[in-house]
């Protein structure tokens, strides 16, 4: 009896082989492909902390140039829809870790949240928008204090609150023990929500990515389903629902070393 043919991955005549593997460096794990160094956007070495971040990422990787052989060059990844992992670490090496002072000046952009913080601006009308903010956000404000020691003050309207004189600085020194990697995707989480107090309580396991997105589209969500849905709101909102996620992904992979 003849036994059946093996199953074959299909190749186009003309293009090599793919293989992106993470292989262990004294710095961490390094993503190769074919065997060789694969190197970010910003021409450094493409190393990860984490075995299992960078197994992720290789498999990212493969799997783009697998559709594209192409998606690395030029311009880059085309969207960020397309390698979120890689993403995130592209910016931690080539900026946080990368750019003089920028380690910096990312702590001192993402503190400075807490001046402005979504959950710390309440409407004050119409009913059912102030209850949605109060069941959405009271329970953050009092996790924050908890968690770091401090207060942060609830204002209605788009009046300014002066914050406590430590609020700030207790948000710059628990941003200041983020490594670049994870303080890239805390970066990521906070920008797309508006909001420290969600950066933060997604990175410390308080929210998942869909409870981080819940909170920070109050708002939109509550406009949304009073006066219907607009195109380019769903489009900001579907951007802001992926990073968080990206964020909560990469942030669950690099806890597992």
């Amino acid at each position: 009896m003849t036994p059946p043919p093996r199953s074959r991955t299909p190749r186009t005549p003309g293009i090599p082989s793919i293989r992106v593997d993470a292989a262990a460096v004294a710095e961490g794990y390094a993503v190769t492909l074919n065997g060789a160094p694969l190197k970010t956007p910003g021409k450094r070495p493409l190393i990860i902390p984490g075995a299992a971040l960078a197994r992720e990422i290789a498999r990212e990787i493969e799997r783009l140039l697998a559709q594209d052989p192409t998606a690395l060059s030029g311009k880059g990844l085309g969207g960020p829809a397309r390698a979120g992992n890689f993403r995130i670490a592209a910016g931690a090496i080539d900026v946080i870790a990368g750019e003089a002072g920028a380690r910096a000046r990312v702590v001192a952009d993402l503190a400075a949240y807490g001046e402005t913080d979504l959950v710390c601006f309440r409407a004050e009308h119409p009913d059912g928008l102030v209850a949605a903010q109060q069941a959405a956000w009271a329970p953050l404000v009092d996790w924050f204090a908890a968690e770091f020691s401090v207060r942060l003050g609830v204002t209605t309207g788009l009046r300014a609150v002066p914050q406590e004189a430590a609020a700030l600085p207790a948000i710059t020194t628990a941003v200041e023990g983020y490594g670049d990697f994870a303080l890239a995707a805390l970066s990521l989480a906070t920008r797309a929500a508006g909001s420290i107090v969600i950066g933060l309580a997604l990175s410390r396991g308080r929210l998942d990515a869909d409870s981080a997105f819940m909170a920070s589209a109050v708002d939109e969500r509550f406009q949304a389903e009073r006066w219907g849905a607009d195109e380019d709101a769903g489009r900001a909102l579907e951007a802001k629902a992926l990073d968080l996620a990206q964020a909560a992904r990469f942030l669950d992979l690099l806890t597992k070393g």
